[in-house]
């Protein structure tokens, strides 16, 4: 959480810290092609998986965007890796998270944000501020639950391979955000949540609270990046 914290308050130090000390390959129209790397607070809701709390996970991948500087409305895409999830507040009668109770889910997805950008600064060749709103399919790779106070895998067997959870690997997202991008670097914010229920029969037998309720499970993020 203090890390979080720390990058979002960079937001305030980078734009002007990138209004100074421009060169020729600073200028925007040059470079049309990034790297992108961030921290966020993810979560679940839809009502499957009980007393959800937000958990600390990370993103990295490219980003790359339309030569359209000038113009109003541009275009970003990008492929990244997400490490996301949700911390659960279960707990036995005693008070305590228990073996039998889920505490954790893990997730690491691929991304492809598909992003309409809409300019909210005039033009300059040195800076670009937009507003973002899109989709953001993602592909799951890897889904695991961990259980009790120290979050041991529950699909943990001997040395056989974990199977991935009933999810659908398909997570589609809806998003909107902010980008402030100079020559050198920038930053932009995120919020993205699931628009289809991750839901394929979930259930979790003998963990507890109780699963296969066939309730939806979704997912959110609030994100921020830092992009060179």
């Amino acid at each position: 959480m203090r890390a979080f914290v720390f990058l979002f308050f960079v937001v305030f130090l980078l734009p002007s810290a990138y209004g100074q000390g421009w060169e020729e390959d600073d200028v925007l129209s040059n470079r049309h092609v990034g790297l992108r790397l961030g921290i966020g607070q993810y979560g679940v809701f839809g009502g499957e998986l009980k007393n959800p709390r937000p958990k600390t996970g990370f993103q990295a991948g490219l980003f790359w965007y339309g030569q359209r500087e000038q113009k109003k409305i541009n275009w970003q895409t990008g492929l990244e890796v997400c490490l996301m999830g949700s911390n659960f507040k279960n707990e036995d009668s005693f008070g305590l998270a228990s073996s039998s109770n889920y505490t954790q889910l893990g997730i690491i997805q691929i991304e492809a944000p598909l992003l309409l950008s809409f300019r909210t600064a005039p033009y300059s060749e040195t800076n670009y501020s937009s507003f973002h709103v899109g989709f953001i399919p993602a592909g799951i790779v890897s889904s695991v639950i961990y259980v009790g106070e120290e979050k041991v895998p529950y699909q943990q067997n001997n040395l056989d391979p974990w199977k991935n959870l009933p999810m659908n690997r398909f997570n589609l997202q809806g998003t909107i955000g902010y980008q402030f991008r100079g020559g050198a670097a920038g930053y932009n914010i995120r919020l993205k949540a699931s628009i289809l229920s991750l839901n394929d029969k979930f259930e979790l037998p003998g963990l507890l609270p109780v699963t296969g309720t066939g309730k939806p499970i979704r997912t959110w993020g609030l994100e921020f990046g830092l992009i060179f």
